[in-house]
């Protein structure tokens, strides 16, 4: 009876089955020269999104393994952590440690896209009301794509794409194990494992996210080797257009003419211009 009036209270206040359903992140517009190379960017976070069957397996475990081993096997909640981290909360309470989570992928997917950060136990009652509807309708691989493209990583990195040129200056193609699963490290404070100023906490996560990995079978012993490489952050570089400044404005005006300000700032447009290269700076 105390779970259904949670249910009958809280329902009203949440987003639809169809706004679920229905979501989409806001994604980076980027705009094009004639021969290709990028000219203009417009973003509100840049994110850039990557299909699930696109993102490496080695990326899709160490999340996994980092963030909720029981992805696949729970219903949008992990009653057993539920209990455990309950249990652990009421004694660090009493002695002043950190409270814990344990909120599953689902769980994070709602609270990133539909809820604030507020921390409250009304906030979390809506979560798991959320993440229950969620799993009824949208399958396990669309919730974790979602989650994939839609988490910040720091750095200004919205999603693993964003996060993985912002780190590296790589594609999510090219980067090593090691740092995919540095990668899958930032999700619960990003801040706290910067390798430019936590350099050591960086690692230390790093190689706790290969141990989980190890632990639940996606890689094998030898593959702890990499325990011991050394994380290297590359900085950014992108071949962009920086030449026509007059022609590039104009794009904008007209593009936001066209689409509307939100819609070009949030639905991820490919523009292809008529500029070519080779002809503007002769």
């Amino acid at each position: 009876i105390f779970l259904l009036y949670i249910l009958w209270s809280y329902s009203p206040e949440l987003p639809s089955y169809a706004e679920l359903k229905n979501y989409n992140p806001s994604l980076t517009t980027r705009v094009f020269t004639s021969d290709g190379v990028l000219m203009d960017k417009y973003f509100i976070e840049e994110r850039l999104f990557v299909p699930l069957d696109r993102i490496p397996i080695n990326v899709i475990n160490a999340f996994i393994s980092a963030e909720d081993k029981k992805f696949y096997n729970h219903f949008g909640i992990d009653l057993f952590a539920i209990f455990r981290a309950t249990i652990t909360n009421i004694y660090n309470k009493f002695s002043n440690k950190r409270l814990i989570g344990a909120s599953t992928i689902t769980q994070q997917v709602v609270k990133n896209l539909l809820l604030t950060n507020e921390i409250s136990i009304e906030r979390k009652i809506k979560e798991i009301i959320l993440a229950i509807r969620l799993e009824i309708i949208l399958p396990k691989n669309k919730i974790l794509e979602l989650y994939l493209n839609d988490i910040y990583l720091g750095y200004g990195s919205y999603g693993v794409a964003s996060a993985s040129l912002n780190y590296f200056n790589k594609s999510l193609q090219e980067l090593t194990l090691d740092e995919a699963a540095f990668l899958a490290a930032l999700p619960k404070a990003p801040n706290n494992y910067n390798p430019k100023t936590k350099y050591w906490k960086a690692i230390e996560r790093r190689n706790w996210v290969l141990d989980r990995m190890f632990n639940n079978k996606y890689i094998d012993a030898d593959e702890l080797l990499l325990k011991n490489k050394e994380l290297i952050v590359q900085n950014r570089y992108e071949d962009k257009f920086e030449e026509a400044k007059y022609f590039k404005e104009e794009v904008r005006k007209q593009l936001n003419k066209i689409l509307g300000n939100n819609n070009l700032y949030n639905d991820g447009y490919i523009v292809k211009t008529t500029i070519d290269t080779r002809l503007q700076k002769i």
